[in-house]
C-alpha cells in the first residue's frame, strides 16, 4: 500500500480492510475498539489516539505514552492487566501467546506468569497476542483486562509526536 493519508477515512477504511480481510473478523474487532477507545475518551479525552502506519501495516491505539491495541496483517496485540487477565484466561483456556520486554529483549511465552511486564511505566502490563483467525472466539475475553491497563496507561504522558501520527475522524 502506497504511503496513506492519516486524515483520509477512505484511507483509514482501506487499511482496516486490507489488515483484516474476513468481515466478521473486522467487525468484532472494531467493536473492540470502539469500546476501548470509549472508555478511554470518558477517562481523558486528550490522552489518546488511533495511529495509522504511513505504510499501511499496522494500527495502532494508544493511550498516554502507551500503545494499548496493534492490529497487524496476522495478529493482533491487546495490552492488559495481568492481575485482571490471569484467572479469565485460564478459566476459559484461552490459546494466547504472550509478550513482555526485558530491557531491549522481546520475550514470548505461552505462560502469563512466564514473561516480564511488556511496558516499563504500567506495572502488571502484558502482551497478548491473538491470531486474526482466533479473534470470533476469544476476543471478548480479554475487554475486562484491556480496560485495567487503559485505567494504568491513560496516566503516562502523551508525546507530542504521537498526536501528529494520530488518525481523527473527520466526521
Amino acid at each position: 500500500m502506497a504511503i496513506i493519508d492519516r486524515n483520509s477515512a477512505e484511507d483509514a477504511k482501506a487499511v482496516f480492510e486490507k489488515l483484516l480481510p474476513n468481515q466478521q473478523t473486522r467487525v468484532e474487532l472494531m467493536d473492540f475498539l470502539i469500546e476501548a477507545i470509549s472508555y478511554a475518551d470518558f477517562l481523558n479525552n486528550q490522552k489518546w489516539n488511533l495511529n495509522l502506519d504511513k505504510n499501511g501495516n499496522f494500527i495502532r491505539f494508544n493511550t498516554g505514552h502507551e500503545y494499548c491495541i496493534q492490529v497487524r496483517k496476522d495478529e493482533l496485540l491487546i495490552l492488559c492487566d495481568r492481575i485482571t487477565l490471569k484467572p479469565i484466561v485460564e478459566k476459559h483456556n484461552v490459546p494466547v501467546m504472550y509478550r513482555g520486554n526485558a530491557g531491549r529483549e522481546t520475550v514470548h511465552s505461552e505462560s502469563i506468569d512466564k514473561v516480564p511486564d511488556c511496558l516499563a511505566k504500567t506495572k502488571n502490563s502484558v502482551g497478548c497476542l491473538l491470531p486474526l483467525s482466533k479473534i470470533e472466539k476469544y476476543l471478548h475475553f480479554f475487554k475486562s483486562g484491556n480496560k485495567d491497563f487503559i485505567k494504568e496507561a491513560i496516566k503516562t504522558c502523551h508525546m507530542p509526536q504521537m498526536k501528529v501520527a494520530q488518525w481523527q475522524n473527520p466526521g
